[in-house]
């Protein structure tokens, strides 16, 4: 349903957030986060897809591609504190 539904122009933030979660949830890692890819560009200040995005390219063991969303993720949501200390472990920082 939620590919059909991108596929006919509903193209909102929570369908690419749902469905990345599903093909993630089927086995699909990377299909999803080339999806989350294509949502991020659609829906850049979805904190949703955005933090989605992140644990798909943990999930892929893509750490320069985890690393700089996980950047652009706290820079978009600075309020995130988990998130903020989450890059600095990964930055080598004390959180």
């Amino acid at each position: 349903y939620l590919m059909r539904a991108l596929q006919k122009g509903g193209d909102y933030a929570t369908t690419y957030a749902d469905l990345g979660e599903a093909l993630a949830r089927m086995g699909r890692v990377e299909e999803s986060a080339q999806l989350l890819e294509k949502g991020a560009t659609v829906w850049p200040f979805s904190r949703d897809i955005q933090k989605s995005l992140v644990l798909r390219y943990l999930t892929l063991k893509q750490i320069p591609q985890a690393h700089d969303a996980l950047r652009r993720y706290v820079a978009l949501f600075p309020q995130d504190t988990f998130m903020q200390g989450a890059l600095a472990k990964v930055e080598g920082r004390n959180p």
